[in-house]
């Protein structure tokens, strides 16, 4: 992926990539920013723990698991993309995020679509607009 690195290093928006098991598989800076955590901290987590999800800490601490989680539309969108294969539109919405130790309540912009790497199955997001 250092292809992709240079390639989105520069971009504005915040992109992450997921694989099959909703592990993040890469982050640009901006991502890195908005979350306020290092590439040392998106990597190989659970999207949920990557971007600060603050329902994690509710019921059950693990990312597709608990409550909340079929309730995400971040999730659901995700799930599209890996089950049917369709790129969504932009979505809108607001939540609240834990970002060190502090609940932040963003509204966000984002789109999905699936991509094929290596035959292997991946879901990229680009989050558009995000504001505290």
């Amino acid at each position: 992926l250092s292809f992709s690195t240079k390639l989105t290093s520069n971009i504005e928006e915040a992109i992450f990539i997921v694989n099959s098991q909703y592990k993040v598989v890469f982050s640009n800076p901006s991502f890195q920013s908005l979350v306020q955590k290092d590439d040392l901290f998106t990597f190989g987590f659970d999207f949920g723990d990557a971007l600060g999800c603050r329902y994690l800490t509710k019921d059950i601490k693990v990312c597709g698991h608990n409550y909340y989680c079929k309730l995400c539309i971040i999730r659901n969108t995700i799930n599209d993309c890996f089950e049917e294969g369709r790129v969504s539109n932009d979505i809108d919405f607001v939540r609240d995020f834990e970002v060190k130790d502090e609940t932040i309540f963003r509204h966000i912009t984002f789109k999905a679509f699936p991509i094929e790497i290596d035959k292997d199955k991946y879901v990229a997001l680009v989050i558009t607009k995000s504001e505290a």
